[in-house]
């Protein structure tokens, strides 16, 4: 068993389920987190928030992107910050075709971490796969990019 840390979380699997799965999240986290600045910011502000905050150097770590992220953009965007982090949380389980809860208040750490962690107990168990997956239509009418 291995175990590794992502923000608070703490998740156990094996070698085999968490290393290629963990590789594809974070990939699967960078490419929201670019495609919902690129939609609201536009693709300039995007490169210049990307490349000023240097996010991608901190996509490996939750807590420290979090920390990067929100309080980098905060002193600009103020409350506003709390809505891109809303949007990429949404993205992000679209693009994983997992449910979308809303719960306030909204906790962007334990939100991407608990939909990393149900990815990995999808991939663990085929028959909870069912369960936790919504359908594409689930998301008809929300499209961030």
């Amino acid at each position: 068993m291995l175990a590794y840390s992502m923000g608070t979380v703490i998740v156990q699997a094996t070698d085999k389920d968490v290393l290629p799965l963990k590789v594809e999240f974070v990939e699967l986290f960078r490419e929201t987190v670019h495609d919902v600045l690129r939609v609201i910011l536009g693709e300039k502000g995007a490169r210049l928030v990307i490349t000023f905050l240097q996010l991608n150097e901190h996509l490996h770590d939750l807590g420290e992107f979090y920390e990067t992220f929100h309080y980098g953009l905060q002193p600009i965007f103020k409350e506003a910050v709390v809505t891109l982090e809303r949007a990429i949380a949404k993205d992000l389980h679209r693009r994983a075709r997992l449910r979308y809860r809303e719960e306030e208040p909204f906790d962007f750490i334990k939100c991407v971490a608990r939909a990393q962690e149900r990815l990995l107990r999808l991939e663990a168990r085929p028959e909870a796969k069912t369960h936790d997956r919504c359908n594409q239509s689930d998301w008809e009418g929300f499209n961030v990019a």
